[in-house]
């Protein structure tokens, strides 16, 4: 298997809902304050993202503006997790809201060592928008809640592409050692709800079903070996998936396409 090293972590998005000043004291109990904590626990898909350059790190001429569309989403837990999976990335942590600053923070300094602040430019129950900066370079963030796929639209024939294995520890939400494998075979998902997996001549057969919340595809619900898998991104003609499995210490996002 070949190892890889992906060199750019997802960024990240905020809601639509413009709040007032924030305060630091009491933040719980003043609704508006910044206390998005509930509000903001949910699972975002990308749209868009606008990229801001400036000549310098004070940011006082903008020099460039480009627009990029990742395809993928920022789930954000009630638990205090978050995963953000897009184009070939996957990142997982906790966050939290500063309540000096209303700022979404991603990641565990005691893990990485860094910490990424978001100011919530807007919140709503139907979009996201966030803000970070970095160096020369400000980004702004836009998301969308989920629409959830259609048994019709899943129940295809869907061929192996690629697939990125991570080591994860359940432990510390952390995923790290990401490596790609090119398994040769299928995973058919049949309009009677049950499927079919064919991945480097072993086989695989059982029940399907999506779940709730989140829109998850649900296989072999109430069996020893139930497994649930967030739809990352589902077109006409491809499908990736994304799970994290604490049995094996193991996050997979594995990328189909269409017999």
């Amino acid at each position: 298997m070949k190892k890889i090293t992906l060199l750019a972590l997802i960024t990240i998005s905020a809601f639509p809902l413009l709040l007032s000043s924030c305060k630091s004291s009491d933040v719980e109990e003043d609704p508006k304050g910044c206390n998005y904590k509930l509000d903001i626990a949910y699972k975002w898909y990308n749209t868009y993202t606008t990229i801001d350059t400036y000549s310098d790190e004070n940011r006082t001429k903008k020099t460039e503006t480009s627009i990029v569309s990742p395809v993928g989403f920022l789930k954000i837990d009630p638990n205090g997790t978050y995963e953000i999976v897009n184009d070939d990335v996957a990142q997982i942590g906790t966050w939290e809201i500063n309540k000096e600053t209303c700022r979404l923070v991603l990641g565990d300094k005691a893990i990485t060592a860094v910490a990424v602040q978001y100011d919530i430019l807007n919140l709503s129950t139907k979009e996201l928008v966030v803000k970070r900066a970095k160096g020369t370079k400000v980004y702004t963030e836009h998301y969308r809640t989920a629409n959830c796929p259609s048994n019709t639209e899943l129940s295809k024939q869907w061929d192996n592409r690629k697939t990125f294995y991570f080591q994860y520890n359940s432990s510390t939400n952390t995923i790290n050692n990401p490596y790609l494998v090119y398994p040769v075979g299928y995973f058919k998902l049949n309009t009677d709800f049950t499927y079919n997996v064919w991945s480097d001549g072993v086989p695989l057969n059982g029940s399907w079903k999506l779940g709730q919340p989140y829109c998850l595809l649900d296989l072999d619900l109430g069996k020893q070996n139930a497994r649930s898998f967030e739809v990352v991104k589902l077109t006409t003609d491809s499908l990736v998936i994304w799970r994290k499995d604490a049995n094996t210490s193991l996050a997979y996002l594995q990328y189909y396409l269409k017999h």
